[in-house]
Formats: structure tokens, sequence, C-alpha cells
């Protein structure tokens, strides 16, 4: 659960960077 948590977490954070980085 930990480590499945923390790779949503990563891969959320990939997205945000990415629409940030498009913007």
């Amino acid at each position: 659960s930990a480590p499945n948590g923390q790779i949503s977490d990563i891969a959320r954070w990939d997205d945000k960077k990415e629409l940030e980085d498009e913007e």
C-alpha cells in the first residue's frame, strides 16, 4: 500500500509538472 501510494503520488506530480510545463 505504501509503495503503491507513492507511485500514484509521483504519477500525479509528473502530470501536474507536465501541465505546468505546457503552460
